[in-house]
């Protein structure tokens, strides 16, 4: 998906949607821990979500108070101005131009979370959902330029697959194991970025016909 979106292939939006995404950070070293769970902490959410569910429905939308409705405005003006200085890629503007429905979402599920009686979304609820903008977009930002220049991850896949290879080896060799990233195109462009900065040998071999190319690890 990401590729498609990055790549201009496969650009139909859907990514886009998926405003909530994070990038996981692993930590290591990984280490085994026995933690007794908080019951306070298990009371509080039971209680918010029996409070939710037994929320009495109303048909007038909740508004935003002044004070929100002026922080959502700051929020927005600044973030247009962000995409349309042009200096982001158009797959991370398209994302980003899609946040405001999930800041309003988000202010409005943290307004009912402090209090289901609510009128209004006030300007606290509006400021939370606005830091959880700037954390959202710091991931989406991490996410789009992953496949920013795929020839590279392609070639870290490569690097990393390495001893499941033939010590001579063809682009065929990779690309008929359906790795992620590295069909005939991306297995071309590792292999050529490889060779480029000393990772690889190319050998080629002509037989008469079409050269056929082999690689080798300088290490």
């Amino acid at each position: 998906l990401v590729t498609g979106a990055v790549g201009g292939l496969s650009d139909d939006g859907l990514l886009q949607r998926f405003q909530m995404t994070v990038w996981p950070d692993f930590r290591t070293p990984w280490q085994w821990k026995d933690r007794q769970p908080c019951p306070d902490a298990q009371r509080a959410y039971e209680s918010l979500f029996a409070s939710l569910y037994e929320m009495e429905h109303k048909e007038e939308p909740l508004s935003m108070s002044l004070a929100a409705y002026q922080q959502f405005r700051e929020w927005y003006v600044a973030m247009r101005a962000s995409v349309d200085s042009g200096d982001l890629a158009p797959a991370l503007a398209s994302h980003i131009l899609k946040a405001p429905e999930a800041v309003l979402s988000l202010a409005l599920i943290f307004q009912l979370c402090s209090d289901v009686r609510s009128e209004s979304v006030e300007g606290h609820a509006m400021e939370m959902a606005i830091e959880w903008a700037g954390y959202l977009r710091s991931h989406a930002e991490r996410l789009y330029h992953s496949q920013s220049a795929p020839e590279i991850v392609a070639a870290k896949r490569l690097i990393k697959s390495k001893d499941r290879l033939p010590s001579a080896f063809t682009a065929r060799d990779i690309y008929r194991r359906n790795w992620e990233g590295l069909g005939r195109e991306g297995a071309s462009a590792a292999l050529a970025l490889l060779v480029d900065y000393g990772h690889l040998y190319e050998m080629v071999e002509s037989t008469g016909g079409r050269p056929t190319k082999s690689y080798q690890w300088t290490y």
